[in-house]
């Protein structure tokens, strides 16, 4: 899990005079400071970053509403989109408001490798939905709904 930052939390102890309930867990964190998640990973991870070369990996980003930025399932290599073998697909959008679009191919470094034309787009929410299988996904997928 990645949660967008949504303030500050100043400690109110020093190392001298600290007590056990000044001792805060990551939930209690989380929901002070960064209650709106910002992407989920499901993946393996090395070096301190996703690399994944099963295929089954995913990563799901999302804007500050909740609703979906990108869903990429595929090959992760160093951080980054990475998968050759031209099964990995990605939904997505670059703002909000925009329109959804699929892509299924290769991806290097983060990138499509195919030329734009390969997007299918614009997606309706129905179509979506018959790409993506939810069951597959520990994560909520909340679409923005768009009428085009």
């Amino acid at each position: 899990w990645r949660y967008f930052r949504t303030g500050d939390y100043r400690k109110d102890f020093t190392l001298d005079d600290v007590q056990v309930s000044d001792i805060m867990s990551a939930d209690m964190f989380r929901e002070k400071v960064c209650f709106i998640q910002e992407g989920y990973y499901c993946g393996n991870i090395s070096n301190g970053k996703y690399n994944d070369d099963t295929g089954n990996a995913y990563l799901c980003k999302y804007f500050d509403d909740g609703t979906i930025r990108t869903l990429y399932v595929g090959e992760f290599k160093n951080g980054q989109f990475d998968d050759h073998t031209g099964n990995a697909w990605m939904v997505g959008k670059q703002y909000k408001g925009a329109e959804y679009s699929y892509y299924n191919g290769p991806f290097e470094n983060g990138n499509a490798l195919k030329d734009p034309e390969f997007w299918n787009e614009p997606l309706t929410i129905e179509q979506i939905e018959e790409l993506v299988d939810e069951t597959q996904f520990n994560c909520e997928l909340k679409w923005e709904n768009l009428s085009i």
